[in-house]
């Protein structure tokens, strides 16, 4: 669903077709008939005429016009592999190609696994709706891939704890025409895998009867399978694909047919297994579904990822069969099942398994020891355990006996007001002259709050938020710099509310869905690669009045909406603020001790690629290289506007290892210039018309900073 080559989505098309052996299949061009879709007749004329003109060129996909590509891959392909809503624990199949599954025999195997599979929820938290899918595998014992346990336990192998505050529960239903208040709740972590994507957790009080694992070999492509579970939307792909294909009904317990396929190789938690894989339409709410046998009813796999347009993962049953750790673990498996053997699995357990409990004896074999005895001011000490020995030390002088202090070192959210009624952000006037925030092209890419506004307000500054990519797109400031707001007697840790040895966690902005910003945790599990890089600098919006107006200001900086990516060093160079003295630059210029400033990443197509670790699993996004800002002072002429770019200089490094020298280039540049290469925006025309890039003034400025003009 996301954007692709049209050549890809028919070699895709094609793949699915070749599967339905036996089945009606689609009728490729060469005979000059065209690809029959379900219900062709009641689409819509303009999407009848984009289906038929992407089926007459599945052999020529390079012709093919927008809306038939569109049509490929939200009408055609889906309607081979379609996403069935489920009613009532029971569903109804319309698609041609998989009309047998309402034959009495098969929905006999496959309905009754329709309870056992539910929503894993996360009560304690507001950013995401849910976690992922989850299934009953044994009494009291649901599987989910550790990816999503990872959303409130840290950790592989057993004895794990939730974090702290962190709870999780099921929800067995959640249709799209029938919710139910029940929730059922996950009591402990009985284990992370440590090889394959599964987690099993102990959940509380469930009347459903647990799925069957299949234990046998996998079968070829021609063993059908269906995938139960929530598929949720997805905001890096594309939003008229996903509604085409779920109907703009998302979160909800479907059906997803289709086949399984070969195993293939597949990088997951920094390792290479041998998965399942299936053809099956899913989204990032599938994980954790069950993958199920059509022919068995059993579970064949737990679904984990997948590559659009390619292929789809499965943690295989047969291999949990065959592990030696879970024979014990209460999994529900077919009999016979396989004796236990070794396998890739093996060696990541060592270091994670916990030994058998063993029951302390009633008494203890061997009397406690007693406190320790020492003679002190003599050249002997006898010690007592409870054996005596007397050695020769020398002269003992007294010696008090202390307890060390210890500082533990936390992740602490700073003080924040939660209460988002009266941020007034950015204010355009702050200056004194009417200047408005920039106009972004295409605003549908915009995260937007519940009233469609895509300016987020916060205290002194707002943000625009680019959804597809989880960034800041820009972000606009009023700075003071006159010591009347700044409250020079406040501390970070005061305005943070922080103790000794803690540092801040940041946190989500609870008016934007999770799904549009990155987490705390993208930063903190990103095997250092990166800075939080604030955008709107915390020393430029901490003023005001009053010490809770600039508490609050403090706070709002980390929202996660106000953190780059940003590689590390960048901010935190060495002996150069890459931002500060821009603006104290500026400001020696200026007439008074205020400043308006917008700034952003450059988000550009080429940016390379990190793979890293949200609050759903697995995550990859793309890192901006440069960065950009106009500072706006006033100036006897009005007002001057000054643009920067902060680039890093990759002359010789391989960025697709993305381990950059921190080696930055500074330059200033006339706001057209700018305008080009930011892309995506365009600055109002107050600030063109007080550009002061290319004067005198700018030269000035970029000599007093050291930058290059």
């Amino acid at each position: 669903m996301a954007e692709s080559d049209a050549r890809a989505a028919v070699n895709f098309l094609l793949r699915t077709a070749r599967n339905n052996a036996g089945l009606e299949s689609l009728e490729l061009p060469g005979a000059g008939d065209e690809a029959s879709v379900t219900n062709f007749e009641s689409l819509p004329d303009a999407h009848k005429s984009a289906v038929e003109g992407a089926a007459a060129k599945l052999d020529r996909p390079d012709q093919m016009t927008p809306n038939e590509h569109f049509a490929l891959e939200a009408i055609i392909i889906p309607d081979r592999r379609p996403a069935i809503l489920i009613a009532n624990d029971d569903y109804t199949v319309t698609h041609r190609d998989w009309l047998h599954l309402n034959d009495p025999g098969v929905r006999a195997l496959i309905k009754p696994a329709i309870p056992a599979i539910g929503r894993l929820e996360l009560p304690d938290r507001h950013d995401i709706p849910y976690g992922g899918t989850a299934f009953l595998v044994g009494p009291g014992l649901v599987m989910t891939n550790r990816h999503v346990a990872e959303l409130f336990v840290d950790g592989a192998g057993r004895g794990l704890s939730f974090r702290p505050g962190a709870s999780a529960a099921m929800n067995f239903v959640e249709e799209a025409g029938r919710q139910v208040p029940q929730r059922y709740r996950i009591t402990s972590v009985v284990l992370v895998h440590p090889y394959w994507d599964m987690a099993l957790l102990k959940v509380a009080d469930v009347p459903f009867a647990p799925l069957t694992l299949s234990a046998a070999d996998p079968e070829g492509p021609e063993d059908e399978i269906v995938v139960i579970g929530y598929p949720a939307f997805n905001p890096r792909f594309s939003r008229a694909i996903q509604d085409q294909v779920f109907g703009g009904v998302y979160d909800v317990k479907r059906l997803q047919p289709g086949h399984r396929l070969p195993r293939r190789a597949v990088d997951s938690f920094g390792k290479s297994v041998n998965a399942s894989t299936h053809d099956a339409s899913t989204l990032g709410g599938n994980s954790g579904s069950a993958v199920v046998s059509v022919r068995t009813g059993q579970v064949v796999g737990l679904h984990f990822g997948g590559a659009y347009l390619d292929t789809n993962y499965a943690v295989p049953a047969r291999d949990l069969a065959l592990d030696a750790q879970l024979v014990d673990a209460g999994l529900s498996f077919a009999a016979p099942r396989p004796a236990p053997g070794s396998g890739a699995w093996d060696g990541w357990w060592q270091g994670v398994e916990t030994p058998a409990v063993v029951a302390a004896p009633a008494t203890p074999a061997v009397p406690p020891p007693t406190p320790v005895a020492t003679t002190v001011g003599t050249t002997t000490a006898s010690i007592t355990i409870p054996l005596t020995i007397t050695v020769s030390l020398g002269d003992l002088a007294p010696t008090a006996i202390t307890t060390e202090s210890v500082t533990l070192e936390r992740a602490v959210m700073p003080w924040h007001d939660e209460n988002y009624a009266d941020r007034q952000g950015y204010d355009p006037d702050f200056l004194g002259f009417p200047i408005p925030l920039p106009t972004a092209f295409g605003p549908g890419g915009l995260a937007r709050m519940s009233d469609g506004a895509t300016a987020i307000p916060y205290t002194h500054f707002s943000i625009a938020m680019h959804a597809g990519r989880r960034l800041a797109l820009f972000t606009a400031s009023n700075v003071r710099r006159d010591p009347a707001g700044r409250g020079s007697a406040d501390g970070r840790d005061d305005l943070g509310g922080l103790g000794v040895g803690d540092t801040e966690r940041w946190f989500p902005d609870p008016r934007l869905r999770g799904v549009e910003q990155l987490p705390d945790r993208f930063f903190t599990q990103d095997r250092g690669a990166f800075d939080k890089g604030h955008l709107v600098r915390r020393a430029d919006v901490v003023w005001g009045e009053t010490f809770d107006e600039r508490r609050r200001a403090n706070g709002d900086t980390y929202h996660v909406t106000n953190c780059s990516p940003q590689v590390a060093d960048f901010n935190r160079p060495r002996g150069t603020d890459n931002w500060g003295d821009l603006e104290n630059a500026v400001l020696k210029q200026a007439t008074t001790q205020r400043l308006t400033v917008f700034a952003g990443p450059v988000l550009a197509a080429d940016d390379p690629p990190f793979r890293g670790v949200d609050d759903a699993g697995a995550v990859t996004v793309a890192i901006p290289r440069a960065f950009w800002k106009v500072i706006v002072a006033p100036d006897g002429a009005g007002i001057g506007a000054y643009g920067f770019l902060l680039e890093q200089d990759l002359t010789g490094v391989a960025t697709e290892a993305l381990q950059f020298d921190a080696h930055w280039r500074r330059s200033i540049v006339d706001l057209a210039t700018l305008e080009k290469r930011i892309g995506h925006l365009t600055l109002p025309d107050i600030l063109h018309d007080a550009d002061r890039g290319r004067t005198s003034a700018g030269y000035a400025i970029a000599a007093a900073a050291g930058i290059t003009a």
